[in-house]
């Protein structure tokens, strides 16, 4: 799902108001958004580019067929390093863009999550990326 924002421009010509709107797409080129089945379930995802991004929050639910966001509460996610972490601060670079790798470590095994991206802007408005889907195969060994 694709957030679009118009921004209106508005002025006179010979005594008529005239407005124009321009588009403006969501502050990051998303390349791809993916999940991987394990003990922990692993997600991952590239960005083509990350102008005016604020950061990112992975958002979870157990119920299929979900679209609403609303219906994906915000979990923690942990980076490599084993620290938890509920946001995910921006890549290093903001024209290139960067890959993200996190894992949801409260998984129950043969269970099944869908996941949503959100993408959060500077101005703090949220696009939603997903759902996409994992199932736990087996006990997670860190637990």
């Amino acid at each position: 799902m694709s957030k679009i924002t118009k921004i209106p421009r508005a002025f006179t010509v010979g005594g008529l108001l005239v407005i124009l709107s321009a588009v403006a797409s969501a502050a990051v080129d998303l390349a791809w958004f993916e999940a991987q089945a394990g003990p922990r379930i692993k997600l991952e995802w590239r960005t083509g580019s990350e102008i005016d991004l604020s950061g990112f929050f992975v958002r979870r639910c157990e119920k299929p067929g979900r679209k609403s966001p609303e219906e994906y509460g915000r979990i923690e996610v942990e980076e490599k390093s084993g620290k938890r972490t509920l946001y995910i601060s921006p890549g290093p670079d903001a024209v290139a863009g960067s890959f993200y790798e996190r894992w949801d470590p409260d998984v129950a095994p043969g269970k099944t999550y869908y996941y949503l991206l959100e993408v959060v802007d500077n101005q703090n408005h949220s696009d939603f990326h997903g759902p996409i889907k994992a199932v736990c195969t087996r006990k997670n060994p860190r637990h």
